[in-house]
């Protein structure tokens, strides 16, 4: 994944292109850019066919993994990926951890492996099912594993406890992604966790940065405050990726 700079304004917004992207070495989008949402792989309000006239311009579609990870095994048989498997051959696919829409429940994470929620409920993942997903799903780029569970109101134990298991599974994954041969490819981002707690997100955002990720993914802004303290400490020139914003209806 190439970063190409293009232009920063005086209040430090930058405008740039991406290349060399995974499975589309040929195609450049512009950033900042949108994501495109799917639900078990589909767009929601598009038919198949209006999705298929958009294929030319190779929109990055996000594909979040709690409904989709039941299909692991079906996907390790059919071997030609996910994107091929859903029809969206032509666009970038980005694999996230949890649905960026939905609040998942608290305290059901564990040091050993981060729970999901699918069709069958409760669903726990370490690091070497994660990995082998992304084997089978062959992402452009994808999130790695992280706990982002740190409350609504989280305290600085459970903050830095969601810090530290992150880091973890980021080590992990980073070497499982190393030692693949299939995902040479695929990019694999960092998250930028720590809760409400800004000491934890900074030394979050600290920590990441030293690892070899091709960029970071900025969770939890639903509630935890501005992003002035922990932008500058993500490396220049890696990229960000806001999955959503959440706002609290009480």
């Amino acid at each position: 994944m190439k970063f190409s700079l293009r232009s920063v304004s005086q209040r430090g917004g930058r405008l740039a292109t991406i290349s060399e992207l995974g499975r589309h070495g040929d195609k450049t989008v512009t950033t900042p850019m949108c994501l495109v949402f799917t639900q078990a792989g589909t767009i929601p309000h598009l038919t198949n066919d209006m999705v298929q006239k958009l294929g030319k311009h190779a929109y990055p579609v996000h594909l979040p993994l709690p409904l989709l990870l039941e299909s692991h095994e079906i996907l390790q048989k059919y071997s030609n990926g996910i994107g091929d498997f859903l029809a969206l051959k032509h666009h970038l696919l980005y694999l996230s951890v949890q649905d960026s829409t939905i609040r998942p429940p608290e305290g059901f994470n564990e040091k050993s492996f981060v729970s999901l929620w699918g069709r069958s409920g409760r669903l726990n993942v370490d690091v070497d099912k994660f990995m082998s997903v992304q084997e089978a799903f062959k992402p452009d780029w994808y999130q790695a594993l992280c706990d982002s569970d740190a409350g609504k109101v989280g305290s600085r134990k459970r903050a830095h406890k969601s810090v530290e298991r992150t880091l973890a599974y980021l080590d992990r994954c980073l070497e499982k992604h190393k030692e693949s041969e299939v995902l040479r490819h695929s990019c694999i981002f960092g998250s930028i966790e720590g809760g409400s707690v800004a000491e934890e997100r900074e030394l979050s955002a600290k920590e990441t940065a030293k690892r070899p990720v091709a960029g970071f993914v900025l969770e939890g802004l639903d509630t935890n405050g501005p992003l002035d303290s922990v932008l500058p400490l993500c490396e220049n020139g890696k990229k960000e990726i806001i999955q959503s914003i959440l706002v609290d209806s009480k």
